[in-house]
């Protein structure tokens, strides 16, 4: 892939789109893409933008990965994280045969849904079978490979198998750190990273550690009380914006 020049606004308004969307990610464990990638949308091209956000959520993840890994939970999630790659090349190989507009409509839905019946369930924690976490993850990886967006069913099955939002958290962070790895890779063997990209990721990453800082010391702070209301909202968002997308063509 050809570089693209280095410029220096787009790095202030990346910058800044990525300060305060680590924010978010460091309170509820996710949004991170979510809130950043249309904004970079605007300065990027968008091969560059996916890289800087996928390599920015690695980086950041393993930099501050004692804060939240928990081997127990890995091992009980590597199946749901093994089928999530499974999902993500079959989901591109459907990207060839399905409307994408069609299906961004399907499960921008089904997560207002499940964010608004979320809003009244009672979080407790449950032993969910294999069986059950394969899928999700399965999914998860289909809407990885078709719309870039891998959240949603493991974010529904964070907000309702654990009971506390620390556990929620956690368990989304790790799934996330594994699959930003998985993005990254695949972004790399098509050429997307390049000087230009890595000028980008090295003028961000301040940014990006900080607002991870400042959303730790949120958490800690008002997460018990408000951490599954703006989870629930940001999931909403989630689904309004593959609505949005779909209804726009």
């Amino acid at each position: 892939m050809q570089d693209m020049p280095f410029d220096v606004v787009s790095a202030v308004f990346m910058m800044a789109a990525v300060f305060l969307s680590s924010i978010l990610r460091a309170f509820t464990g996710f949004g991170f893409a979510l809130a950043a990638i249309p904004v970079l949308a605007l300065f990027l091209p968008p091969s560059t933008t996916v890289a800087v956000v996928a390599s920015l959520t690695l980086l950041v993840s393993l930099q501050t990965v004692k804060e939240f890994w928990d081997p127990v939970e890995v091992k009980r999630s590597a199946g749901m994280i093994g089928a999530s790659i499974l999902g993500t090349a079959a989901g591109a190989v459907f990207l060839g045969m399905l409307s994408v507009s069609l299906f961004q409509l399907i499960v921008g839905v089904t997560v207002i849904a499940a964010s608004l019946m979320l809003n009244f369930a009672h979080p407790k924690e449950r032993e969910v079978g294999s069986g059950l976490k394969a899928l999700i993850g399965f999914l998860s990886g289909i809407m990885n490979g078709l719309l870039a967006i891998p959240g949603p069913p493991v974010i529904i099955y964070a907000l309702s198998a654990y009971a506390t939002p620390a556990r929620s958290r956690g368990f989304l962070m790790i799934f996330f750190l594994f699959s930003a790895a998985f993005a990254l890779t695949g972004f790399g063997v098509q050429g997307f990273i390049g000087v230009t990209e890595l000028m980008y990721i090295a003028a961000a990453y301040p940014a990006m550690y900080a607002g991870n800082r400042f959303g730790n010391k949120w958490f800690q702070t008002h997460g018990s009380a408000t951490y599954r209301r703006i989870a629930n909202a940001t999931l909403l968002l989630i689904g309004v914006s593959a609505v949005a997308k779909a209804l726009a063509g």
